[in-house]
């Protein structure tokens, strides 16, 4: 085993902060070893890179359990997300669910390529990686999408095993985000990354929790409307001041 999982123990060692001799099967490397989950989720990214890719790796508490379910994913044949089984927004029977949640912004590295990169692909959708590589700040993006499905999986446990590449954050037409049957906001504050998820099953109707063309429909035509007025308030404010130059 020390000659196949060297590789394995060596990243495992810099994020439990342990020396390689030190680890064994009973070695805890959950997080309460590895603080914060952005730092859990780079860790199992390493491991995929060096050909260790576990899925569902929440419930793995020691590097036993780690190498138990390598093994067997050794037996079993890969197969991609889009051969899996489809994407999985179910929302959980609570009534009233919140979830927060905050990231620092520099555990989120810069890459060549954050398409190839696989903390990235294991963490985010082709379509929100586009997104974030499209923003001022990438990194700063990553970190706000990151937050806020960290904070979704804290307000509805059927996305608590989910990958974070299997449920997908959408934006509206003024770049607003948004996921079907919760309310979400992300916030960036110097170098953190700020998010909340909020759903009151009683106040959503229920076809906007299964058709996200009803989401999308809905808050597009919110915010025309609000852009409207907006408009006429200005213009008004403008013809207001006009005239009172003129006097």
């Amino acid at each position: 085993m020390d000659s196949n999982y060297l590789e394995l123990r060596n990243v495992l060692a810099n994020f439990i902060k342990k020396n390689v001799a030190e680890i064994n099967n009973d070695t805890v490397i959950d997080k309460t070893v590895v603080q914060g989950s952005i730092l859990i989720h780079r860790m199992y990214a390493e491991f995929a890179e060096l050909g260790y890719d576990v899925e569902n790796y929440t419930d793995i508490k020691t590097f036993g359990q780690l190498i138990e379910k390598i093994n067997l994913k050794q037996n079993i044949e890969y197969n991609s997300l889009n051969n899996s089984e489809p994407i999985n927004t179910e929302i959980d029977d609570s009534d009233l669910s919140v979830g927060i949640d905050i990231e620092k912004i520099a555990n989120f590295k810069e890459v060549a390529d954050f398409r190839e990169d696989e903390f990235y692909k294991q963490n985010f959708t082709d379509s929100e990686i586009a997104h974030c590589i499209l923003q001022p700040s990438p990194i700063q993006s990553f970190a706000g999408v990151f937050a806020v499905k960290e904070a979704l999986v804290k307000a509805n446990n059927l996305l608590k095993n989910k990958p974070f590449n299997s449920f997908e954050i959408y934006y509206d037409n003024f770049g607003k985000p948004f996921f079907q049957g919760f309310i979400i906001s992300i916030s960036h504050v110097d170098e953190f990354a700020i998010a909340i998820a909020f759903r009151d099953k009683k106040n959503i109707d229920p076809k906007i929790e299964t058709k996200t063309e009803t989401v999308v429909k809905d808050i597009n035509m919110f915010w025309k409307i609000l852009s409207i007025i907006s408009f006429l308030v200005s213009l008004s404010l403008a013809v207001y001041m006009l005239v009172e130059f003129k006097n």
